[in-house]
């Protein structure tokens, strides 16, 4: 990433997203960074920023590792935070990146895919998921409407449950097997 509107791009999307930030490409967190992406590529969005004064505006530490939670997802009133940095020094750590990414990578309430599925899990809690219209395109204020709704749900269970929206085009056919389907 080498602009600030690149880096809004960037975390823009529906995911989180993972950014290491770095002073030069032949750094050894670089070549750590480097290598922990390729292993986990197919799990998250990855990114690096090398250019000083970027990180200085975009408050990075060098040679440290974020993860910023999808800003359509977030929400402050909820105590959501918009990132987290990587507690150790270590990027080349193959068992404590990974646990700690699926940890932190889902805000308050999220989206519930497939490929979520195992982040919810790893959090070791039970997940109720509302199936509903996720548009953040078409209907930005309904599927807002349905993100607050949980979110107060969730707010009051947060030790004890998960809680996450689930699209009902995506699960239409895991619906049907129970009897349910879309209005």
């Amino acid at each position: 990433i080498t602009s600030r509107a690149q880096f809004d791009s960037f975390i823009d999307d529906d995911d989180a997203s993972v950014v290491g930030c770095f002073g030069a490409d032949d750094a050894p967190a670089f070549k750590d960074y480097g290598e922990m992406a390729s292993k986990l590529a197919a799990e998250w969005r990855w990114a690096y920023v090398l250019d000083t004064e970027l990180a200085s505006e975009l408050k990075l530490k060098r040679d440290s590792l974020y993860l910023f939670r999808s800003p359509r997802w977030l929400s402050s009133k909820y105590g959501d935070r918009a990132r987290e940095r990587f507690p150790g020094s270590r990027l080349n750590d193959e068992a404590a990146v990974p646990t700690w990414l699926l940890k932190k990578t889902q805000p308050l309430v999220g989206e519930l895919t497939p490929t979520h599925a195992q982040r919810y899990r790893a959090l070791g809690l039970p997940v109720l998921v509302a199936f509903v219209n996720i548009d953040w395109e078409a209907d930005p204020k309904g599927t807002g409407y349905f993100a607050n709704r949980a979110r107060k749900v969730a707010q009051s269970h947060s030790k004890s449950l998960s809680v996450a929206l689930g699209s009902l085009a995506t699960f239409e056919g895991e619906l049907a097997d129970f009897g349910l389907s879309a209005m």
